[in-house]
């Protein structure tokens, strides 16, 4: 019988309660790294970092316990938006995992929401300085392998 549970709590914390290879799989929406509408929770800050390079350490910590507690062969679905995907996918591999098929995301394509973007007032009333949002990635990662596929799998 298979069974599961969901745990509330800081990601950090609660991973370091599992015991190592003990995860089969991993599905997660991490912050995006970009203080999204000005919210504190997706702002990384280090000391004598950017922001971008706060957000790539906090990506390969939460990985790298993520990475101890996922079995050999385990695979991870990520979500990143485009703009820091790249970001995502660095703290992943610095952590250890193998980001499949050299890159390849998922896609995830919707024709709702609204540009994240600041108004450009005067002749350009209306106008916006991005896109709308269109299309959100997802990294495919596993664990390395600790002998063959079938190995693992059994």
């Amino acid at each position: 019988m298979t069974t599961w549970c969901i745990e509330q709590g800081d990601c950090l914390e609660v991973l370091r309660k599992l015991p190592d290879n003990f995860v089969d799989a991993v599905v997660t929406d991490p912050p995006a790294g970009i203080a999204f509408m000005g919210k504190d929770w997706d702002r990384m800050k280090r000391d004598g970092m950017t922001e971008l390079q706060a957000f790539q350490e906090f990506i390969k910590d939460v990985f790298t316990e993520v990475y101890r507690v996922l079995k050999p062969g385990g695979h991870a679905v990520v979500w990143a938006i485009p703009r820091t995907s790249h970001h995502t996918a660095m703290g992943m591999e610095r952590a250890g995992f193998d980001i499949r098929d050299n890159g390849t995301y998922l896609f995830h394509v919707f024709g709702s929401g609204f540009p994240k973007s600041h108004n450009l007032d005067g002749d350009w009333k209306g106008w916006g300085t991005a896109l709308k949002p269109a299309v959100e990635f997802w990294l495919l990662a596993r664990k390395p392998l600790d002998g063959t596929v079938a190995e693992n799998v059994q």
